[in-house]
């Protein structure tokens, strides 16, 4: 079977390239400040009736999601240096939001794990994030939300 399509030429099938990349780059930015505007934050946390600063949101939800895990296993999840992950799970642990065990396996270390006030927490969170997803792709295709996460989990 031959392919109905004219074979592009190396500069041609380059510069679709570029101008994709540029497309993309535009647009991911569009989507991380508008996600980064404080009045975005604002309405999520109203709506989720919460408050959690971005970073306590990400490492909160990497604990949820990795089950109990050593702060120097989140700071490698999370990107970031040991002292920095501590600061950020100082903060959830006074709050209620997580709780250090002792570790079986080693009791000099300590597994982090989320607090049932924590878990309740962050499912309002992702709830409200997940209602504000579908206004926004409220007009979209099932196929094309479904493009898009699949797109967008390959990062």
């Amino acid at each position: 079977m031959t392919n109905s399509r004219p074979a592009l030429s190396a500069s041609a099938s380059a510069s679709e390239a570029t101008l994709a990349l540029d497309t993309l780059e535009s647009a991911v930015t569009t989507l991380v400040r508008r996600a980064n505007l404080p009045r975005t934050r604002e309405r999520l946390l109203r709506r989720a009736s919460a408050s959690l600063d971005p970073a306590a949101y990400v490492t909160l939800s990497s604990v949820a999601d990795q089950g109990p895990v050593r702060l120097s296993d989140l700071a490698l999840a999370l990107g970031v240096d040991v002292s920095t992950a501590s600061r950020q799970v100082a903060t959830l642990d006074v709050n209620g939001l997580i709780r250090r065990e002792a570790d079986p396996d080693d009791r000099r270390a300590a597994l982090l794990e989320v607090t049932t006030e924590g878990a309740m927490l962050l499912a309002g969170l992702r709830r409200a994030r997940r209602e504000a997803l579908g206004e926004i792709t409220a007009a979209w295709t099932a196929a094309d939300v479904s493009d898009l996460s699949r797109l967008l989990a390959r990062f």
